[in-house]
């Protein structure tokens, strides 16, 4: 394992402070220069003070799998992905050699449809706990009168890691589901609707890097080549490496855990494992790109992504994180560094541009219990209302707001989701039709018998 370099580091720039972290309700009304329909958020947690000593971290159970399953390209003119409960989409960590080109392979990358990603939602989540339980959601999996939240790493990873988010804006969507636990998804808004990528060219070579990265780092299992997983072909590959990119390929872990007291369950992309998947996640891997590091500037930025690092790694307890630093021109691996997630905290504790795991881990939990707190307070007991959606805003120096969704969003919400066959409703909001508190099965059988009764004799 390595240390980072003994640089000294510039001053983070400083969020905005309160002395004291509360819940406060809004109920002044719009100016009357804006529209009546515009949205009012009617709920605000403001962002901690990082002024203050930091706290120590909330306790945080150590994650257990609950299942497994893999996503792989559309196979239908629905450009919808396909979800395999296998482990067709894992891989196996492989040794990167240097001096690779991470270029290698950009012309026959296979790219998602990011808007149908997005629509995806939790349904991963959710057919995986049908699939573990019945229909019946989180509820046996977290306990009767325990339910809490059931969403993805990467939205919890925006939460903890907000108090020291100074740039981007990002917005969820939340509902109170009859099984008694919170669904939470990421939501797009319209102006990061269109593909990530396709208006901004570099930007799309950068991302590309990781994914070539990964390639380089792994192996499919000896399993994928006859699994339901497209590998592009890879007949004139460089050396080193593993496959052509396919970036609908996927393989999520979802763990059960608890924050705080908050139970959760998380669904969150492995990248790969030493060996074979075993169960356990102690030997996955999570693999990064960056640029090589030429002066404090550059090791301030990179401190700063080691935060999103640590944490994406610490809520699924993925023990390493491997880094390939690049060059530019031609962009290539010049060295690879190791990290244990369980160091990294150490790495920048007490440095200016530095950050503090505990406020992480107490903001996420104030988030959590925040939204807890207005979903039920909105819904009663949430078992035999109609399908309230909430949004969840977040925006640098403000915190958290959230607001209902009015009757005339939900069409749009429920709009571009995959396919739910056989039920009425197909949708309750974004999640499945079948989890809605009147939710009916359609008999396609009985629908057939029923059209055959009905036809006129023959002569």
């Amino acid at each position: 394992m390595e240390s980072l370099p003994k640089r000294p580091l510039s001053p983070q720039a400083s969020l905005a402070r309160t002395k004291h972290l509360k819940v406060e309700s809004i109920t002044s009304t719009a100016p009357r220069d804006v529209p009546v329909s515009a949205p009012t958020f009617t709920h605000h947690l403001p962002p901690p003070s990082l002024s203050s000593p930091p706290p120590a971290p909330p306790p945080f159970q150590q994650p257990s799998p609950l299942f497994t399953y893999s996503m792989a390209g559309p196979s239908d003119p629905s450009g919808h992905r396909i979800l395999l409960f296998d482990n067709s989409a894992a891989a196996s960590f492989a040794p990167p050699p240097m001096n690779a080109n991470l270029d290698e392979g950009f012309e026959r990358c296979v790219w998602r449809d990011e808007i149908k990603s997005v629509k995806e939602g939790v349904d991963g989540l959710v057919r995986g706990l049908e699939r573990l339980e019945g229909r019946t959601g989180g509820n046996k999996v977290l306990g009767k009168g325990k339910e809490g939240f059931v969403t993805w790493r990467g939205v919890l990873t925006k939460l903890i890691t907000a108090p020291y988010e100074d740039r981007n804006s990002w917005e969820l969507n939340a509902m109170l589901a009859p099984d008694g636990n919170i669904y939470v998804e990421n939501h797009k808004t319209p102006d990061k609707s269109p593909s990530l990528y396709g208006e901004n060219p570099r930007q799309k070579r950068m991302t590309y890097y990781g994914y070539s990265f990964e390639s380089y780092c792994t192996i499919p299992p000896a399993s994928s080549s006859q699994s339901h997983v497209r590998r592009p072909d890879s007949s004139n590959k460089a050396k080193g490496w593993g496959s052509d990119v396919d970036t609908n390929s996927e393989w999520c872990v979802v763990v059960k855990t608890a924050l705080a007291g908050v139970r959760l369950v998380l669904g969150g992309e492995v990248d790969c494992v030493e060996g074979t998947y075993n169960g356990t996640l102690r030997n996955a891997i999570e693999l990064k790109t960056n640029r090589l590091i030429r002066s404090d500037r550059d090791e301030v930025f990179f401190e700063k992504k080691l935060l999103k690092h640590w944490a994406q790694s610490f809520l699924l307890s993925i023990p390493t994180i491997m880094i390939g630093f690049r060059s530019d021109r031609p962009p290539t691996i010049q060295s690879v560094q190791t990290f244990r997630t369980m160091d990294i905290p150490r790495l920048v504790r007490d440095k200016p541009g530095g950050w503090q795991p505990g406020v992480c881990l107490n903001f996420g939990k104030q988030a959590l219990e925040f939204i807890r707190g207005v979903v039920r307070d909105g819904e009663g007991d949430g078992r035999d209302t109609g399908k309230t959606v909430w949004r969840i805003k977040f925006a640098p120096l403000k915190g958290l707001e959230m607001r209902p969704l009015d009757a005339s969003e939900i069409p749009e919400l429920e709009s571009g989701r995959p396919p739910i066959d056989n039920w009425i409703p197909a949708r309750w909001g974004f999640l499945p039709g079948w989890m809605a508190p009147n939710a009916s099965r359609v008999d396609t059988n009985l629908e057939a018998d029923a059209q055959e009764d009905h036809q006129p004799p023959s002569p």
